[in-house]
């Protein structure tokens, strides 16, 4: 569910089911410092396959230094908490990460 939706429940009364609808809303919520920030991160296609791929890459050096692997999940933390202090906002408006 995203942040400008709505879940509404109904339970189906003749075959006694319930059916979940997912209602857009005019004017999205909008997060302030109150609200928690969502536990689950979607990613695309595109991102599964680059997270993956990289993932592969660097378990085999760190098996060729005799060290444990590490899933895609703990590599998806490492460049988040590592890249989140070099993104930055570009003179045209877009949010780039600094090198």
């Amino acid at each position: 569910m995203f942040r400008n939706e709505l879940k509404l429940t109904y339970l189906h009364v003749s075959c006694k089911a319930c059916i979940h609808v997912y209602v857009k809303l005019v004017t999205p919520i909008l997060c302030n410092e109150s609200q928690e920030m969502a536990d689950m991160l979607r990613l695309n296609s595109k991102e599964k396959e680059l997270l993956r791929n990289k993932a592969v890459e660097l378990n085999k050096k760190l098996i060729a230094k005799k060290c444990e692997p590490i899933k895609d999940t703990e590599l998806a933390h490492i460049v988040l908490e590592q890249a989140i202090e070099l993104a930055e906002v570009s003179e045209s408006g877009k949010v780039i990460i600094l090198k």
